[in-house]
């Protein structure tokens, strides 16, 4: 009998993240829910939608991804305050199977199958004191150079 065991614990892992550390939008919105409040209807769905810019605050930024998974900050020169906001996607990409054994004879052989783990970039933001001034979405740029091919 085949058992592969990646699928038992990338289910219990989903599981585990989805109750504890991933936000939803509307949780999200509700805990920075004055900074969200004071947008326009227009302003709100693009944030909705992902759609940040030059001038947005982190809080936005925050309603829009949650919080990054990595960041890093300085302090200019002039003493502003610099962060740089990583946002990635994980990918797993089967490589093999083996077999592996729990330690109890024949009968206890098992199937494992080897995973690679990828992270790719989903987006970069940098803020200087509070406010975005760039933002890198890999994929929003690929669109706009294929669009702009297309033409």
């Amino acid at each position: 009998m085949q058992v592969t065991k990646f699928p038992i614990v990338a289910l219990m892992t989903a599981v585990v993240l989805a109750s504890l550390g991933c936000e939803s939008i509307d949780r999200r919105i509700n805990t920075y829910h004055a900074a969200y409040a004071s947008l326009t209807p227009a302003d709100q769905d693009r944030i909705v939608q992902g759609d940040i810019r030059k001038g947005d605050s982190a809080e936005l930024v925050t309603i829009a991804f949650g919080k990054p998974d990595s960041q890093s900050a300085i302090t200019t020169s002039s003493g502003k305050q610099r962060e740089v906001w990583i946002y990635t996607k994980t990918h797993h990409v089967k490589e093999s199977s083996r077999v592996a054994h729990d330690g109890e004879g024949p009968q206890g052989a098992v199937i494992e199958d080897v995973y690679r783990v990828f992270k790719e970039l989903e987006r970069e933001i940098t803020l200087l004191d509070g406010a975005v001034v760039y933002v890198r979405d890999p994929q929003r740029d690929a669109q706009l150079v294929a669009a702009t091919l297309a033409r």
